[in-house]
């Protein structure tokens, strides 16, 4: 899940230009490069609303480059991403070595969506088999906890953090 909403681009109190958005998207070419031939990632831009954006495939040569042509919208962080993207891991092959993999920086639904919503529901997933992975970005995210024995894991990163925490996080996959 990658958010491409518009506080990914700007800094609401001092509306200034922020690089939040690019190290995501870098994330996400990084995850796509580490891939192994058999892999599928399916990528779920925040902007579309809980549709799929872009699928990859470990065994396409060009699939940096089709994850780097892709174009956000800069919009609204809305939890229903997150819930379609886990729905469709849940529908996925049981055997399957499945994860979700969530990069935001912000509330989800502009704070609707409160954070013990957000953590049950990933805890939901983990008891039902999915791994997930929680990257915060920025110094106001809000950090979900993590259980590596239940395979949840969380991270914050500061701006500048990004790049290594989503390899070491990439790594661990």
């Amino acid at each position: 899940v990658y958010d491409d909403s518009g506080s990914m681009v700007m800094d609401l109190e001092s509306r200034q230009f922020i690089e939040r958005w690019s190290q995501a998207k870098y994330a996400m070419e990084v995850f796509s490069a580490m891939m192994s031939k058999d892999d599928v990632m399916n990528i779920y831009p925040m902007s579309i609303e809980g549709k799929l954006g872009l699928t990859v495939r470990g065994d396409d040569p060009n699939r940096v480059q089709a994850v780097h042509d892709m174009n956000g919208k800069y919009r609204n962080t809305p939890f229903v991403t997150v819930t379609s993207a886990a729905k469709a891991l849940l529908a996925e092959d049981p055997s399957y070595e499945r994860w979700l993999i969530i990069i935001t920086d912000g509330a989800f639904d502009d704070g609707a969506t409160p954070t013990s919503t957000v953590q049950q529901a990933l805890d939901s997933y983990n008891a039902e088999g999915i791994k997930t992975v929680y990257l915060a970005i920025g110094n106001d995210a809000q950090v979900m906890n993590g259980n590596d024995d239940q395979g949840a894991y969380a991270e914050k990163a500061t701006d500048g953090e990004v790049l290594s925490k989503v390899t070491s996080i990439a790594n661990q996959i």
